[in-house]
């Protein structure tokens, strides 16, 4: 019997042949491609299967309303998702409660918790891959992971702090173990990795991190040149500390009642004389132009001030926005233990929140505790640096970093008795702001725990329990404000460890070698500003400075604008009495105090009669000077005077340098027109701040229809809530896991914070009566799953300014 490859000519055998090898080829290419990562593409084959990939999300356990009960060391843990996911933890311990907690945040947040642990210990490298080395590098130089050890060990000798953490990372590690590779959260698949095992120090890992954000930057490299360049008396002119009409934290007048500290006085090598008791240059105004939207608010009205009778407090921390959500809103309760608020995801216990007898809240403070040292080797070994007149000894470390797909890359560290070396010079800083061939002195370098300040405010019931609950609260300093159900409300300013310094120390960059520049002790935590039941019936901060000329101390410089806090105490001052309802309307207030100051002005120096000018005039007129979403007014303004800015400043403070603040520039413009501040170096005219002005109307206007398009085709554009272009983005910014633009209002200097990417984080009002109401919300959902209707349910409702009832279920 013939074979059957006979009956086939030659040709056609050898064609089948070839045939045969390229599919085989080609399935095996099939097979490696669907199963192999290529860069940040996770393997297909996996990603889209039914029963390993993204459809297996839509399955995770705890993402529905409901009762469940895990097993505790005590006893079982009750948890209650209530009808937005708000999980309600009931334990017979408080290890068991914050074993609950650990659970169910992870059960819903894993993948936010581990990204941003890698993200702060400077392990992103080994995610995303050599993207992400840089920022490690910065990561670790700064010293936050070296920060979060020190801390951690602090944390971990009080027994309080030691039970909650561990029990917290116990809960977390049970959810990981009990949940399916196959349902891990979307991103883990998208990066294909998996979450390592939690650790107690992941938490100091956090905190650290939250600290750099809030107090680890600074402008003393960009004052320092600016003081190199024009001398001292411009900077203490354009960047000084006070402001003649500023609205302090701490109201205006009041007695300190202390014996304070010996002061340092100004070095002589700093060239310039002490000048903490001199009266003000009249055009002088507080500077801080670089992120109006990164800040808070927070205030509380006593009884006498509200139509129930009883204290009510209010908080909206203004922070970037992502998804998922900075805060998650849980209620707590054990034996001596019940509180409810926003928690970090990450963290045991709650940050702002309220339990039956007692409220807290919180802003930052914003003094100056990141400071800057030149460093002098000896020789090019840099083995030795020069100390207290001494050669002293430099620390150095090796630092790996496993990049993936690529070998492990190494990295020196240097560390002085100040802190990090973070930059040699000629090397290239992660961030601008970081000075070359310095180290840092950063007072979250030094032990605290901030953990433990936290979990006594959960239990506070009276306001004068607040001094020793916050005792051992170091970095980043805090506004905390605070009521009780007995009717006494206080702020305590600028809590946190902050240095004792000559007048204006540390507003430029100064010299590790020599011991007069060193910090001098700290100033006694019973010696910061602080307000307890005020005659005026409320107290009330949005990062201004927190005391007139008569407080002993110098806090620093770098406060923001007066408008947030004027406009605050403007409405908290009037004869009305407030309603848990008024208190959410000022929370949503939008109101432009800056507009309402120079806009008038501005619109007098316009001298055209163009047909697009009148059209511009014309709406600034009639603009109701609300940042509403709904009016042109505010895209108009913000830009036109953005643009004046830059005419203004552009010529002189090139190269990034930071612009003096708006109150300054509008002062020198009201008191002398012709100031040579004015003047464009590059014309031969002699050009007035008002001729800027009305300059910059036009630019503003050409500005506007080139990215706009004409208005009478593209309205809708010059809407403020589109033109402003608020968005909460994806933690990994990872496309489609965010949200479109939200048309909102508010904006820098407002009351209502909310910028294109910052914005109220958190807003919670609290009533402190019989029976406690409380009302809260913030931009995002509980579940960190995207599949999830709880991914991002509370956008909506947040966008149109309103609130979720928080209410005691145990």
């Amino acid at each position: 019997m013939a074979k059957l490859g006979s009956f086939y000519p030659s040709s056609i055998r050898q064609s089948r042949s070839w045939s045969w090898i390229f599919w085989i080829v080609f399935l095996i290419g099939a097979v490696y491609g669907l199963n192999t990562r290529f860069g940040l593409t996770p393997p297909l084959g996996i990603f889209l299967s039914p029963f390993e990939g993204a459809f297996q999300v839509t399955l995770q356990e705890y993402q529905s309303p409901g009762v469940y009960t895990i097993k505790g060391q005590a006893g079982p843990i009750k948890i209650e998702l209530d009808q937005n996911l708000i999980p309600h933890i009931q334990a017979e311990t408080e290890s068991d409660l914050f074993l609950g907690q650990g659970f169910i945040t992870a059960k819903h947040r894993l993948w936010q918790m581990d990204f941003q642990n890698l993200a702060a210990s400077g392990q992103l490298s080994k995610v995303i891959g050599p993207k992400a080395l840089e920022l490690d590098k910065f990561q670790r130089r700064f010293g936050i992971p070296e920060a979060a050890r020190r801390s951690g060990l602090e944390m971990m000798k009080n027994p309080k702090t030691r039970i909650a953490l561990e029990a917290y990372s116990e809960g977390i590690n049970q959810a990981i173990s009990s949940w399916p590779k196959r349902q891990l959260p979307l991103e883990f698949k998208i990066l294909d990795y998996g979450p390592e095992k939690w650790k107690p120090e992941n938490t100091g890992l956090l905190l650290k991190r939250m600290a750099f954000t809030l107090s680890g930057n600074s402008d003393d490299k960009d004052l320092n040149k600016i003081l190199e360049t024009f001398g001292k008396s411009v900077v203490d002119q354009l960047f000084p500390t006070h402001l003649p009409d500023e609205e302090p934290i701490i109201p205006k007048g009041t007695p300190w009642n202390f014996a304070k500290l010996t002061i340092p006085k100004v070095p002589v090598s700093m060239g310039w004389t002490d000048t903490t008791d001199t009266s003000i240059p009249i055009n002088s105004g507080p500077k801080l132009e670089d992120d109006d939207e990164i800040g808070s608010n927070n205030w509380a009205v006593s009884g006498r001030k509200t139509k129930s009778g009883f204290p009510i407090l209010a908080n909206d921390p203004h922070l970037s926005m992502k998804l998922p959500a900075t805060w998650y809103v849980a209620e707590l309760k054990a034996p001596g233990y019940h509180c409810m608020g926003a928690t970090l995801p990450g963290s045991p216990g709650v940050i702002s929140g309220f339990n039956e007898n007692f409220s807290w809240g919180v802003t930052n403070g914003y003094p100056d505790v990141t400071d800057w040292y030149r460093v002098v080797f000896k020789d090019n070994t840099k083995k030795y640096y020069w100390m207290d007149g001494v050669w002293k000894p430099i620390k150095r470390s090796i630092m790996n970093y496993e990049v993936r797909g690529q070998m492990t890359v190494t990295d020196t560290m240097y560390w002085t008795d100040f802190g990090p070396l973070v930059y040699q010079r000629k090397e290239k800083p992660f961030q601008n702001n970081i000075p070359e061939g310095h180290a840092l002195r950063w007072t979250a370098h030094d032990p605290g725990n901030e953990l433990l300040a936290f979990l006594r405010l959960n239990h506070l019931s009276s306001v004068d329990q607040v001094p020793f609950a916050l005792s051992t609260y170091m970095c980043p300093a805090q506004n905390f404000v605070v009521a009780d159900k007995k009717g006494n409300i206080g702020m305590f300013a600028q809590f946190g460890k902050i240095p004792v310094r000559w007048n204006e120390q540390g507003k430029f960059l100064l010299m590790a070698g020599s011991a007069d520049h060193h910090w001098a002790g700290y100033i006694p935590k019973d010696q910061l500003p602080k307000s307890i039941n005020p005659k005026s019936g409320f107290v009330s901060s949005a990062n201004q400075i927190p005391a007139d000329t008569i407080y002993p101390y110098y806090l620093g410089w770098d406060y923001y604008a007066v408008e947030r806090g004027k406009r605050i105490n403007q409405v908290l001052g009037s004869d009305s009495m407030f309603t848990i309802s008024s208190m959410i309307r000022l929370q949503n207030d939008s109101k432009n105090l800056w507009a309402e100051k120079t806009l008038s002005t501005m619109l007098q120096m316009v001298k055209s009669k163009s047909k697009k000018a009148k059209w511009a005039t014309d709406i600034l007129s009639k603009w109701n000077l609300n940042n509403d979403p709904n009016e042109i007014g505010p895209t108009l303004f913000e830009t036109w005077f953005g643009i004046w800015m830059d005419r203004v400043w552009g010529d002189n403070f090139k190269s990034g340098l930071r612009y003096p603040d708006k109150h300054v520039t509008w002062q020198i413009l009201v008191e002398k027109d012709n100031s040579d501040w004015f003047d464009i170096s590059k014309t031969k005219k002699m050009e007035t701040g008002s001729e800027l002005m009305a300059e910059a109307f036009h630019f503003a206007l050409d500005s506007l229809e080139r990215r706009l398009g004409e208005f009478q085709g593209n309205k809708a554009q010059y809407l403020w809530g589109n033109f402003k272009g608020t968005k909460v983005g994806h933690l990994g910014l990872m496309p489609g896991l965010g949200t479109e633009t939200l048309f909102t209002g508010g904006g820098k200097g407002i009351v209502n914070a909310t910028g294109p990417t910052n914005g109220q984080s958190w807003k919670m009002i609290v009533e402190l009566g019989p029976k406690v109401k409380a009302f809260g919300i913030y931009p995002g959902g509980q579940s960190g799953n995207s599949a999830s209707p709880f991914y991002d349910n509370f956008i909506e409702p947040w966008r149109l300014g309103q609130q979720k009832i928080l209410q005691f279920k145990l």
